[in-house]
């Protein structure tokens, strides 16, 4: 698979950015909000955090949004704590993976996020690693929340190929999230499931890349 398989799509939270909504359930919980379990989850989301993600709204409106719907009156801080408490961060050994495939593959980021969690994420890139910015660890990197449109919508990765000028056949795309990985490859690329906890260097190594 290493001759046919020239560029690599990763998604970012649960793969190659640990993450625990739980985190944020529980960060929401202690300020009051006791429904937000309900309101958020990676499977089912309400249109408020696509709304988020997709960047129909920003940081002040998601904040007003979220104090309408619990009735109470939080202020940013509280509001963009509670929601970046589920970014965990990067282990050393990814970006090692990340350097590493560059030099034979061309590598790009595809991620449903939203500004809040951008910030704090380059934030902490910079202050942990010296990196200043996430995206220059891929040949580009393409957020949802800037784009218009998330995964699993067919569009966003027919924007990807056309914008990359990959070859969708010689294409493999990693995501913890089934529903993506389904349209990932109704869109024509090798699409890869990775599991929670899988170890990303063994996931890659099954496919053929970087094996020892």
């Amino acid at each position: 698979m290493t001759k046919k398989i020239n560029s690599i799509i990763f998604d970012l939270g649960g793969v190659l950015y640990d993450i625990d909504v739980q985190l944020s359930v529980k960060a929401f919980e202690e300020l009051g909000l006791k429904s937000f379990d309900g309101l958020y989850s990676l499977k089912e989301q309400s249109l408020l955090f696509d709304e988020l993600e997709t960047g129909v709204i920003d940081k002040a409106e998601f904040i007003k949004r979220m104090n309408h719907f619990s009735g109470l009156s939080l202020n940013e801080k509280q509001v963009v704590n509670a929601w970046n408490s589920l970014l965990i961060g990067v282990k050393p050994e990814t970006i090692a993976i990340l350097k590493e495939l560059r030099k034979e593959y061309k590598i790009f980021l595809l991620s449903n996020t939203n500004e809040i969690h951008l910030e704090c994420i380059n934030n902490y890139m910079n202050t942990v690693y010296g990196i200043n910015n996430l995206s220059s660890l891929f040949d580009k990197a393409y957020y949802s929340c800037r784009l218009g449109m998330r995964k699993p919508g067919k569009e966003i990765y027919e924007y990807v190929i056309n914008d990359a000028g990959i070859n969708a056949q010689k294409t493999i795309f990693i995501d913890d999230n089934k529903d993506n990985i389904i349209s990932g490859n109704k869109a024509g690329i090798l699409s890869v499931l990775m599991e929670r906890g899988a170890d990303l260097q063994a996931l890659l190594n099954n496919q053929g890349i970087l094996s020892q």
